[in-house]
């Protein structure tokens, strides 16, 4: 075949490729265990690794399962058995997007996360449960409604959390250091130290067989 047809041919075959294929992926799954869905529009579907993970997408694990996403920032999340999670708002700041912000949802379950790049660029990562927002800048933590029908947050390694709702707000600025929120209309409890025993439960609810 001559270049000039080798070249038409391959304008044809990328023009075939649905646009959706052709943009990266706000986030990427790198590890599933068990039954992880993805909830769409025309229904759930099974995700595996190497799945896409776009803003607006709701993520389901069922009992014993795991999963493991990766943001096209750096950010990587992970979610225990039995959460809902899902994608709000994800901007990395390139191509114009400005402010850079990640925005998730965790209406149920329990997740750790280890932020990325748009924490580095001034931005900010947010989680949105039903009792508080939890807000972080470079930080390794976990958070879910695991021990109890309460909300945990732990930071685990980092610069420090903050976590708010209407009736006030709180930080956690040492490694190892949890609050609870029992409701939206309850502040934060004051920060104190996790007992080794209920950290090791926790790092245990999102860990991989």
């Amino acid at each position: 075949m001559k270049p000039g047809m080798l070249w038409r041919a391959a304008l044809l075959l990328l023009m075939l490729v649905p646009a959706w294929a052709q943009a990266e992926p706000d986030g990427v799954v790198l590890r599933t265990q068990g039954t992880v869905t993805l909830d769409g529009e025309d229904g759930a579907r099974a995700l595996s690794r190497g799945d896409a993970v776009n803003r607006g997408a709701a993520l389901r694990t069922g009992p014993g399962a795991r999963a493991k996403i990766r943001m096209r920032d750096g950010t990587v999340l992970t979610l225990g058995a039995d959460t809902v999670f899902r994608v709000e708002r994800y901007r990395t700041g390139r191509d114009g997007e400005k402010p850079p912000e990640g925005v998730f949802r965790l209406l149920e379950g329990v997740f750790r996360a280890v932020t990325g790049a748009i924490t580095d660029k001034g931005g900010q990562i947010l989680m949105k449960t039903r009792v508080a927002t939890v807000g972080v800048r470079g930080t390794d933590f976990w958070g879910g409604f695991y021990f109890s029908e309460a909300l945990d947050v732990i930071l685990l390694e980092g610069s420090g959390v903050f976590i708010r709702n209407g009736a006030g707000t709180v930080r956690l600025n040492r490694p190892k250091e949890m609050t609870t929120v029992r409701g939206p209309d309850r502040a934060p409890e004051r920060p104190a130290l996790i007992a080794p025993e209920r950290l090791q439960r926790a790092a245990g609810s999102v860990a991989f067989d």
